[in-house]
């Protein structure tokens, strides 16, 4: 670690909206993987097939700038990254072990109550758990646990609960002993889950600026990346900014948020508050899906419905994760293409931009396609102009359905 990655920066946080066109340089820039994102899921291997003999071994000592040795992705039984913890109720995974998530939505949208859930399933699979609190307290989270069914037996064996108070590393480079307290757990445990809960209050405690890319790139290499680096599926629970018009697709501050996401991005929207006596429902969509298995299995971003109900006069608290019945409040069968050129023939007529709640407002269909359409749209077909507070989307080139994206 370098001392200029600690530097402050005075840059302002980005938008989606306003985000450069997709650099063919930045290995991190998804633009072209969601733009394909429904083609066929891509084929294993027919492998062996014939590869040079290149060890990682030659016996010298060398860094990561060293080849990495391909061999074993030629290997017959290689198999593409699939999910495999977090279960839908028809037994779809929706997280990757070994990849860095995020659950990003507003206060009490259902996001801690959804990584709890993936919490239980997995000491229900007998699997070990790191849980990393940096808002709450041992109390509520257990008390979440065994309300959603956990047994207090496994919850003692499998899941390790800390609640960090200092850094890992400070300014310079430096490790803390609280770094060999967690590379001690890592080693003692085989951890499948790791849920990284307040990554504001994370990144403010290593004093990081929440709105500086190259901050959150420190953090996210310091702490998410590691883990996931062991094999475990990596959650960060995080906030969105209030400004549902401009928040774009990743949480509050750096843009790098999203982009550092290797795994699935979701977001979680309340569609009705949950509480004591009260049932509750939200719905979580797929903002970024970097190994690309999940959006098949999605009704246009929409890919789960949490429902949380607690009985009315017990409070006994039950929970399914449905399959959404559908992405389009209209009911009818849609294709992505079709929402963009919905969303293009709209803009078309309005020559001056238009905000993206005013195409939500006169666009038919649901507002998860509607927004994955102006997604899809962004640069070729439309543009963004900044108007004061608000973020104008403009026609570039009318789209048709059945044409190329």
């Amino acid at each position: 670690m370098t001392d200029h990655a600690w530097d402050d920066h005075n840059a302002p946080p980005h938008t989606d909206d306003d985000a450069p066109p997709p650099d063919p340089w930045d290995p991190w820039d998804d633009t072209e993987a969601r733009l394909v994102a429904d083609l066929p899921a891509p084929k294993t291997y027919t492998g062996p097939v014939p590869v040079p003999d290149l060890p990682d071994d030659d016996g010298e000592d060398h860094t990561s700038w060293w080849p990495v040795n391909l061999t074993s992705l030629f290997a017959g039984d290689h198999q593409p990254p699939k999910p495999e913890l977090f279960a839908r109720d028809d037994g779809q995974p929706l997280l990757y072990a070994g990849k860095c998530h995020a659950f990003n939505g507003e206060s009490e949208s259902g996001k801690t109550w959804a990584a709890l859930i993936a919490c239980v399933q997995t000491i229900r699979a007998g699997h070990h758990i790191l849980y990393l609190d940096f808002e709450d307290t041992a109390d509520t989270v257990v008390t979440r646990l065994l309300a959603l069914g956990a047994k207090p037996a496994q919850v003692l064996e499998l899941f390790h609960y800390v609640q960090p108070h200092e850094p890992i590393v400070v300014r310079g480079g430096k490790y803390t002993p609280g770094n060999a307290d967690l590379a001690e757990t890592m080693d003692r445990y085989p951890v499948a889950l790791a849920v990284i809960d307040g990554i504001t209050e994370a990144m403010t405690m290593h004093g990081l600026k929440l709105e500086d890319n190259a901050d959150y790139a420190t953090f996210h290499g310091a702490l998410p990346r590691r883990l996931s680096l062991t094999g475990a599926a990596v959650v960060q629970i995080d906030h969105v900014t209030k400004d549902r018009e401009n928040r774009g697709r990743w949480a509050i501050g750096a843009q790098h948020k999203l982009a550092a996401m290797d795994g699935a991005v979701f977001s979680f929207q309340i569609k009705a508050p949950f509480g004591l006596g009260r049932d509750g429902m939200c719905a979580m969509s797929i903002e970024k899906d970097r190994p690309g298995q999940l959006r098949q299995h999605a009704k246009g971003k929409r890919i789960a419905d949490l429902h949380l109900d607690s009985h009315t006069e017990t409070h006994a608290l039950s929970w399914r994760l449905d399959v959404p019945e559908s992405g389009d409040s209209s009911g009818e069968t849609v294709t992505p293409s079709r929402y963009m050129e919905r969303v293009s023939r709209f803009l078309e007529d309005k020559p001056q931009g238009m905000s993206k709640n005013s195409i939500r407002a006169g666009v038919t269909g649901g507002n998860d396609m509607i927004d994955l359409a102006i997604d899809l749209l962004a640069n070729n077909y439309l543009k963004t102009e900044r108007e004061g507070q608000r973020v104008l989307h403009i026609s570039v080139k009318p789209f048709r359905e059945g044409m190329a994206v």
